[in-house]
């Protein structure tokens, strides 16, 4: 369960991960990144789930991929919002939940997002030459949609390996 795994203070997620403080400052100061322990005050220190340290290597792919700033922002907030107590972070990034289809998508249309974790929801995607080629994020964007397809297996894999 997410409760028992550890919490990593900053340092430990930017030796981990490979990405600068200023990076992950600006996913914290733009409410991407809302750490599992988040006190108030000047000083204090913030503690990382696991879920947070996926969170943190998809937004960085996602980055890399070239993905707007915008789609990105949009996906960050849907992923913070919560569902039956939880958010969607914590249940489709924990690394202790790995699911038998690798490949999690997440559409939006009109500016509300949706999740999938079967290609058969659309036919635009090609699983075959996704698993074939390997890439780990990316998005097709069509006349009123979004899809992105997060390689999700492999990046909570990475983070666990990661954390030891």
């Amino acid at each position: 369960m997410l409760s028992q795994v550890k919490l990593f203070r900053q340092k430990e997620v930017l030796e981990k991960l490979s990405i600068s403080p200023g990076t992950l400052q600006t996913f914290i100061k733009d409410g991407l990144i809302i750490p599992s322990k988040n006190p108030k005050g000047r000083g204090s220190t913030r503690f990382y789930n696991a879920a947070d340290m996926v969170m943190v290597r998809v937004i960085h792919l996602l980055a890399r991929h070239g993905s707007s700033r915008g789609l990105v922002v949009s996906l960050c907030r849907f992923l913070n919002t919560k569902s039956a107590g939880k958010t969607y972070k914590d249940i489709i990034f924990d690394p202790h939940n790995i699911q038998a289809d690798d490949v999690v998508l997440l559409k939006m249309r009109r500016d509300k997002w949706e999740v999938y974790t079967s290609f058969a929801e659309d036919t635009r995607i090609d699983k075959k030459l996704i698993m074939a080629n390997r890439p780990t994020v990316g998005e097709i964007v069509g006349e009123d949609d979004i899809i992105l397809w997060i390689n999700i297996n492999r990046i909570k894999q990475e983070v666990l390996h990661l954390m030891g």
